[in-house]
């Protein structure tokens, strides 16, 4: 009886793995016409990330909605992106030196290697989709006397990390549409 009880898990197993999505990167493109403003390329992972792969998706057109805030990176599958998503996290964990707030699928950071800003990030994996987008940016210069200039407020931050952790399943629905219409 147990081994029946074994190989029936191990089928369920195996068919529930085989079910997760798994999309060609070579395939995902955007309709320029469709989709105005919108604009994908192929990238590959940040330094010792470079064996990663991914659709980097973003916004560069005329309008300023919060969605057009949103930037987007496009794993072949769930389990990629998962694990892109680990290592990019210790990353920052690792050169953070700054206050940082983090949930399930989610982490707040400072952006690490910047010298004239202060950015922090938020980053959100949904599936395949990292979602991700500046919460608090900063830009300093050495002009004028070293003034700066804030360009999201931690207003602004606010909405945006409110807005991702409350529409996070619909973003990644609009960026697929997107990638596959």
């Amino acid at each position: 009886m147990k081994k029946v009880l074994v190989v029936i898990t191990m089928l369920f197993a195996v068919l529930l793995s085989s079910c997760a999505a798994k999309y060609d990167l070579d395939d995902l493109k955007i309709d320029k016409d469709k989709y105005s403003g919108w604009h994908s390329r192929e990238l590959d992972g940040w330094r010792e990330l470079d064996d990663f792969s991914y659709i980097d998706v973003y916004y560069s057109g005329r309008k300023s909605g919060i969605d057009q805030q949103m930037k987007y990176m496009v794993f072949e599958s769930s389990s990629v992106a998962k694990e892109y998503f680990k290592k990019w996290k210790k990353y920052y964990y690792n050169t953070d030196d700054g206050e940082s707030q983090s949930g399930t699928n989610w982490y707040i950071c400072r952006e690490p290697g910047t010298y004239d800003m202060i950015a922090y990030m938020m980053y959100y994996r949904e599936e395949n989709v990292i979602i991700y987008s500046e919460v608090s940016l900063t830009y300093y210069s050495t002009e004028n006397g070293g003034t700066s200039s804030v360009a999201v407020s931690s207003s602004e931050g606010d909405q945006v990390r409110k807005y991702i952790l409350e529409n996070h399943k619909e973003l990644r629905e609009n960026v697929m549409k997107m990638l596959t219409d």
